[in-house]
């Protein structure tokens, strides 16, 4: 009868182990080598513009920029659902000058209602983010599948990007 580890001994088992080890020990290095000058040790950290909500927009990117953060969940004030395609333009391009990336958009609430929905979906598809933050009634289950239909491949493509 064979031995199912046969060719494994003790100090081969050492050697593999150390060697792995090792690399894992020299990968890691190289991996990390940005983290170290990165204040926030590799961690994607933003904040909701929420935070600045007695601020308009381009004071709140700027608060932002002047604490070191670069990416934001925006909400209802800074970018709202109505938006036309012109102002979320507008609104992207202050986020590029103040070196600010939209990552979510939200709280909003979520009801029955699929075309209202779906509307907060196509914002954040405008908006390119990969995240939308909701609150939602009982209601609303079905209809945030339905409006979700379509978006699904955007949010892994976006992901993809990052």
């Amino acid at each position: 009868m064979t031995q199912p580890h046969a060719g494994l001994n003790r100090r081969h088992f050492l050697q593999v182990g150390a060697t792995a080890a090792l690399g894992l020990a020299a990968g890691s290095r190289f991996a990390f080598a940005d983290v170290k000058d990165d204040p926030f040790g590799g961690f994607t950290l933003g904040a909701q513009s929420y935070t600045f909500r007695h601020f308009d927009l381009e004071p709140a990117l700027k608060r932002l920029k002047d604490l070191g953060l670069h990416y934001v969940e925006f909400y209802q004030k800074h970018c709202p659902a109505e938006s036309t395609p012109e102002q979320l333009a507008a609104i992207l391009k202050l986020c590029k000058e103040y070196e600010v990336t939209p990552l979510a958009w939200g709280v909003q609430g979520f009801t029955k209602d699929t075309d209202k929905n779906r509307k907060y979906f196509e914002l954040g598809k405008a908006l390119a983010v990969p995240l939308a933050v909701a609150l939602r009634d009982g209601t609303s289950i079905d209809s945030a599948d339905a409006s979700t239909r379509g978006l699904v491949a955007h949010i892994r493509a976006l992901r993809q990007q990052r």
